[in-house]
């Protein structure tokens, strides 16, 4: 197996473990019908350089029909790749491409170039006497792959616009022409940092417009300038590409495919700048949900205190008062419980509102739009292992582990979206329920609480601390009997206290692990989203390694 064919199913392989199953398939579609294309010549260049006439001045020569799509003009007149059937090959000309167009017009040209150049034997890059001008960039982008020597050819169009009359002075014409192609060829060595070795044309398809805009003007209106028009000498080497159709057609695959693996780099440099927007959302959001987590457990241990403190005043006075009723008891544990509550519940819902609150604000933010995007991205199109595709080059040794990174994010993603999903979906109750949105938790765990009344929570505890207190009042005759008794009514009462306050916590405290929950659940999604966008780094720096083999 020669090294090309080795490097294409390397390619191939790569694509199979890093890249989008459906995206391989389309590029598998794409080679295969090109492959059983004759050798193929694609003309690329701007709008004005001149492609129309050339291709019009070989087919009017050659006697081949000109098709109707095919027209002269200084004006955007292509729009899409066509193919031109050129005695034993295929000329495909190309939409002229608008370096810093930022119309949809040129823009769609220029993407429709470069796409159909992925597919050709040879390229035919058209310029202007001037030479690479405003399309360098593009130029250099469409070259940045390994062309071998004779795939890549530049036309010097319209030349006898250079500024020497040919008729006139065709030494002067030929010493131009010599040295517009040194300066093209040391371009492209500055431009790219490496020596392609182009062939290079310098051509007058229409010397002084005698064609003008006519499709099928008479050939021999050029007769008088084919000594000097160069165009038998680009024909010529037209008709030499057949005999060297295997080798191009085999740089052709390499090149191909080695551009399907740098667009999937790309794709994937793209991902991982998402991902590090997203890890940075996701560390910002970690240390809101540890702040909101320290704020409840402040909240938990002031409100049992205040809770003790509460209640403990109104037993206390109740130990030194000789007047205080069953009544006035009760009704000062219920102020006093009521108080505690209202004040609270109230610290307790703000909590859950300013939860709701943050939670809401980090879904709006972009970095989470991002996150969306992601997950769009990396779990709706899941690579499928293929168990009945064999690696030749042992590329897919490391798949498995990667489809199982990749489905863990997913599943970690698809987790965290259910948590902020504003309305539950799926079609059974129990997914429904689970996904019962963070900020609807935290709005019921702050309304619940509003709704304990104290005063069922008091009664009992009054009731028996009155009948005590009246124990006490009863005995005052009894000095020492009083003391003894005294003693242990304050154990009683203090045990009352306990239950009081226990009870009346518990309720609140309740509420609080509501809030506890969310914060848990939430924690739990994002950590397990840390980890499957680690996960991505790794696949995306393996990735990187394999493909350093490729290119």
């Amino acid at each position: 197996m020669s090294e090309d064919v080795k490097l294409v199913d390397r390619a191939v392989s790569w694509l199979g473990a890093y890249g989008d199953t459906d995206d391989l398939a389309r590029a598998r579609d794409t080679w295969e019908a090109f492959d059983a294309t004759p050798p193929t010549a694609t003309v690329f260049g701007a709008y004005d350089s001149g492609k129309s006439s050339l291709l019009r001045r070989l087919l009017v020569d050659a006697d081949i029909p000109v098709p109707d799509w095919l027209t002269i003009s200084a004006r955007h007149e292509t729009f899409e790749a066509s193919e031109i059937t050129y005695r034993d090959i295929v000329l495909k000309d190309t939409p002229g491409v608008s370096p810093g167009s930022t119309d949809a017009r040129g823009e769609s040209n220029t993407a429709t170039a470069l796409k159909a150049i992925k597919t050709t034997d040879v390229l035919v890059v058209v310029v202007t006497p001037q030479l690479l001008t405003g399309e360098r960039e593009l130029v250099a982008t469409a070259l940045d792959l390994p062309w071998i020597e004779g795939a890549l050819w530049f036309v010097i169009s319209r030349f006898d616009e250079a500024g020497v009359d040919p008729d006139g002075d065709q030494d002067g014409y030929r010493q131009l022409a010599d040295s517009k192609r040194r300066e093209l060829e040391e371009e492209l060595q500055r431009t790219l940092g490496r020596d392609l070795k182009p062939r290079v044309f310098v051509a007058s398809p229409d010397p002084y417009g005698v064609g003008g805009p006519d499709q099928t003007p008479d050939p021999t209106l050029w007769d008088p300038f084919r000594k000097w028009d160069g165009m038998e000498e680009f024909a010529t080497e037209l008709a030499s590409l057949p005999p060297s159709a295997v080798a191009l057609r085999a740089a052709a695959a390499e090149r191909f495919w080695i551009g399907e693996v740098r667009e999937q780099l790309a794709t994937l440099d793209a991902q991982e700048a998402e991902v590090e927007s997203v890890a940075r959302t996701t560390s910002d959001l970690t240390a809101r949900v540890e702040q909101l987590r320290a704020r409840l457990g402040e909240l938990r241990v002031s409100a049992h205190n205040d809770l003790n403190a509460a209640v403990g005043a109104v037993v206390d006075q109740a130990m030194t008062s000789s007047v205080l009723t069953e009544e006035g008891l009760k009704t000062r544990l219920t102020e006093a419980l009521e108080l505690w509550l209202e004040r609270r519940g109230t610290e307790l819902a703000a909590l859950a509102q300013d939860m709701e609150q943050q939670l809401e604000q980090q879904v709006a933010r972009p970095s989470w739009q991002g996150l969306k995007r992601l997950i769009e991205q990396l779990s709706v199109h899941l690579p499928k292992d293929d168990p009945t595709r064999e690696s030749k080059s042992h590329l897919g040794d490391y798949k498995k582990p990667l489809l199982e990174l990749n489905r863990d994010l997913a599943k970690a993603t698809t987790d965290l979206k259910a948590l902020f999903e504003s309305k539950p979906t799926g079609t059974k109750k129990v997914a429904a329920e689970a996904a019962e949105s963070s900020a609807e938790k935290l709005t019921k765990a702050g309304k619940v609480f509003k709704s304990i009344d104290a005063a069922t929570k008091v009664i009992p505890f009054a009731l028996e601390a009155a009948d005590l207190i009246g124990q006490i009042n009863n005995d005052a005759k009894e000095a020492e009997a009083k003391v003894q008794r005294r003693a242990q009514i304050e154990q009683e009462l203090e045990a009352i206290k306990d239950r009081a306050v226990a009870e009346n916590y518990d309720a609140f405290q309740s509420e609080c692990d509501k809030l506890s929950a969310v914060l848990n659940e939430l924690s739990t999604s994002i950590d397990a989203l840390a980890k499957s966008l680690d996960a991505r780094r790794k696949f995306c720096d393996s990735a990187r390694e394999e493909a350093s083999t490729l290119l």
